[in-house]
C-alpha cells in the first residue's frame, strides 16, 4: 500500500503522530516534510521539559516461554493449590520461575500434559 504525504501528495510518507494540547493528531508525512516539521518546533521541543510517562507494566509476557502444563505439574508437585483448566496464577509462574532460577525444579521430573499443544499467550 502506498501512502502519500498529507501535504503535497508525494509518495512513501509514513504516518506520524504528534500532540499539541490534549489533542493528538495524526498525519501522513514523507521523511523531507516531517524534517520540516520539527525543525519547525525544535525551538519549542528545546525548551519544554520531557513528561513522557514511563510505564510501570513489564514490557514482556510473563507467561512468554512459559509452559502453562509444566508449570501447573510442578505446582501440584510442591502441595501448591492450582485449577485444572485456565490460565496458571502469575503468583504461581513467578514462583516457579524463582524455581527454575534457583535451580531447585528438577525438569525431568515433571510432567508435560498430553492434552494438546501448550498455552502461548501474546501480549
Amino acid at each position: 500500500m502506498t501512502i502519500l504525504d498529507d501535504l503535497d501528495q508525494s509518495v512513501d510518507a509514513t504516518t506520524r503522530t504528534f500532540s499539541i494540547g490534549i489533542r493528538v493528531y495524526q498525519i501522513d508525512l514523507t521523511d523531507a516534510n516531517f524534517e520540516k516539521l520539527e525543525k519547525a518546533v525544535l525551538r519549542f521541543v528545546k525548551a519544554a521539559r520531557d513528561i513522557t510517562p514511563v510505564s510501570r507494566r513489564p514490557n514482556h509476557d510473563p507467561y512468554d516461554g512459559i509452559d502453562q502444563g509444566v508449570v501447573r505439574e510442578w505446582a501440584k508437585s510442591q502441595d501448591l493449590e492450582v485449577n485444572e483448566k485456565g490460565r496458571v496464577p502469575l503468583d504461581l509462574v513467578y514462583a516457579y520461575k524463582r524455581a527454575l532460577e534457583a535451580d531447585t525444579v528438577d525438569t525431568d521430573a515433571v510432567e508435560t500434559p498430553d492434552d494438546g499443544p501448550s498455552e502461548l499467550h501474546a501480549v
